[in-house]
């Protein structure tokens, strides 16, 4: 650094030219800047949510399919219920749902915790879509539900998780499990029914209201 000198004369004080004026002193650049969340976990916990958009889209198209080609109707002379007739159509998307869901926690460092973290997701996703189905008139409505259902939930599950490091109401979506189970935090079961609940809950009730 070019210290400040006085001129010969005495005169002026030239003042002193650091390498901070041309970008030396790097402390306030852009990439020192960290963000007040945890970019990458929620990047990462992101990543379980993409496949639920093509799984609805599939499952809800089978449901209208079977609904209005009258596929289902034989089932409903069988001694079957039709909690049991649902849950035949509904557990092999919910299979590959948790299927695909380990998959992608064990390519991101993912733990259990981040699967019970999905499974209330998973069941809402499918809940919704199947209400959907039971009222759509045609695979248009059917779109437009789905599309509506997929961006709400993700909504829903992924906005609050962008807090996880400033308040606790965070815990109102599963995915901020998700994020706590990457950046490997301790979570209590307290915390972990606190934020399952209400989309189980919420899930139990869609299905509920499709049934009647």
């Amino acid at each position: 650094m070019r210290e400040t000198r006085d001129d010969e004369d005495g005169g002026f004080a030239v003042p002193a030219i650091g390498g901070g004026v041309f970008g030396a002193d790097t402390a306030g650049s852009p990439g020192s800047i960290a963000p007040p969340f945890p970019f990458v976990s929620l990047l990462l916990a992101f990543v379980f949510l993409v496949p639920m958009n093509f799984l609805v889209q599939a499952y809800g198209s089978s449901v209208l399919d079977e609904r209005t080609n009258r596929r289902g109707e034989p089932l409903l002379v069988t001694p079957l219920s039709p909690v049991d007739i649902v849950a035949g159509k509904t557990l092999p998307y919910a299979g590959l749902a948790v299927l695909v869901t380990v998959a992608i926690a064990a390519a991101v460092g993912g733990g259990p915790l981040s699967v019970i973290a999905v499974l209330p997701i998973v069941a809402t996703f499918l809940a919704a879509t199947f209400v959907g189905a039971m009222f759509a008139r045609s695979f248009k409505e059917l779109t437009f539900v789905t599309v509506g259902v997929s961006v709400l939930l993700t909504t829903y599950a992924f906005v609050p998780a962008v807090f996880t490091n400033v308040t606790p109401v965070a815990l109102v979506s599963p995915l901020t499990l998700v994020v706590f189970d990457l950046q490997g935090e301790a979570v209590s079961a307290g915390e972990v029914l606190f934020a399952t609940t209400p989309m189980a809950v919420g899930a139990a009730l869609l299905f509920g209201l499709g049934l009647g």
